[in-house]
């Protein structure tokens, strides 16, 4: 194959990719509802507050804090399980308890996650409901491998 006709089958596989992109980006534009009132229709999850949800700044937060592997695969066991102490998380994600712990003063510094405290227990479960819904677009979109 001529190095012009390699430089044509790329320019015309960049332009599939970029018209495939346009045209997902013109369908949240066009539809008449924003992005996170998508997500929140494909994950069945409704009971959230829309105009804070729309904030790009909490946006940010939330997927800022879903960009670390460890912290994504907390938040999954505390929606799969319910609230659970640090230890019962390091165990499911072997993990050592110190690393789950600092992982979770992030989260809930963040106001993503709430301790619950009952004497010496502390257990730990998802305070902003939005983690459900960007979690679960995110899981279907991006299928891991688990």
């Amino acid at each position: 194959m001529s190095q012009e006709q390699k430089k044509r089958d790329k320019s015309a596989h960049a332009g599939a990719s970029n018209d495939s992109e346009g045209a997902a980006a013109r369908s949240f534009s066009s539809s008449g509802i924003t992005p996170v009132e998508q997500l929140a229709e494909v994950s069945g999850v409704d009971e959230f507050d829309r105009e804070s949800a729309n904030s790009d700044e909490e946006l940010s937060r939330i997927l800022s804090t879903l960009s670390h592997n460890g912290r994504r695969k907390i938040i999954q066991i505390l929606i799969d399980h319910g609230p659970l102490r640090v230890n019962d998380l390091a165990n499911r994600m072997g993990l050592r308890q110190p690393a789950v712990s600092q992982h979770l003063s992030r989260m809930r510094q963040e106001g993503l996650i709430q301790d619950l405290r009952q004497g010496k227990s502390v257990t730990y479960r998802i305070a902003d409901p939005r983690l459900r819904l960007v979690l679960g677009y995110l899981n279907q979109t991006f299928p891991g491998e688990e």
